[in-house]
């Protein structure tokens, strides 16, 4: 009898005529995680916090990971609808979608849609929107920044910050190539934003978290703050010592904010 630990970490799945790399395990009530701007491991410490008590479906989005990226799936706007077919496809309802960084602006379009399926948002330090005007900037621009400035910016402990190219795979290094270049698909222009996103967030109609990382330098806790202002009876928590990635520096205290969440709710 295989055990959990006999399991392949991600598996290929077809939705929407659209294969994708999807880390699918646990047991329990679902929860839909949308990684962020530079993807994320299928063995991630937060993925087995996560389905310790929950079903967790954690897909990469098109180009990231090992998923396909068709010609016609060029905006945000595909995702969302994709990742909506995809709890179509599987029956799912009440789920706790979960979206950190790049992920929660994938999140908010999936809400402003359709919350039919959707029981349930947490937004982790999420881009999508611009609060500041003119010359204001609410998300950092990475491309502009030095390594050891985005590093500071970026975690509150950079030891986080520097892959050791010379030891990765040529896998590992293919994927970290296509997360790259999808990011830029989807997030250069506009930057890191939806300029209609705010226009449509009265539709988020179920109960929101928004969670931020206390020293993120590169979406500060002040537009967390006004974000869920933003979204009508939406929470706003900070997560200490911790940057942009709480997935990766507070993986433990993500979870815990998470399963606590879904059960009160």
């Amino acid at each position: 009898m295989n055990t959990q630990a006999d399991l392949p970490v991600s598996s290929r799945q077809s939705i929407s005529n659209i294969e994708l790399e999807i880390v699918d395990r646990g047991v329990g009530k679902p929860i839909l995680f949308l990684h962020g701007s530079d993807g994320v491991s299928p063995t991630a410490p937060l993925f087995d916090a996560l389905a310790e008590s929950a079903q967790l479906i954690a897909p990469f989005h098109p180009g990231f990971g090992h998923s396909a990226l068709p010609d016609d799936v060029k905006t945000v706007d595909d995702i969302a609808y994709l990742y909506l077919d995809l709890l179509a496809a599987r029956g799912l309802v009440d789920v706790t979608v979960v979206g950190a960084s790049f992920g929660g602006w994938i999140a908010m379009e999936m809400a402003i849609r359709s919350t039919q399926r959707i029981g349930r948002i947490a937004l982790v330090d999420t881009v999508g929107l611009r609060f500041g005007r003119g010359l204001d900037i609410d998300i950092a621009d990475v491309n502009m920044l030095s390594p050891g400035e985005w590093a500071e910016r970026t975690y509150f402990d950079p030891i986080h910050a520097s892959p050791d190219l010379a030891a990765m795979t040529d896998d590992a290094l293919l994927v970290l190539s296509r997360n790259r270049l999808a990011l830029a698909q989807f997030t250069w222009s506009p930057y890191m934003h939806n300029p209609r996103l705010g226009r449509w967030l009265h539709r988020i109609d179920v109960p929101t978290l928004v969670l931020w990382g206390a020293q993120d330098g590169i979406v500060a806790p002040d537009y967390g703050r006004k974000l869920a202002a933003a979204i009508r009876g939406a929470r706003f928590e900070l997560i200490d010592r911790c940057g942009h990635y709480p997935d990766i520096e507070q993986p433990q205290v993500l979870a815990r904010r998470i399963h606590e969440f879904v059960a009160a709710a």
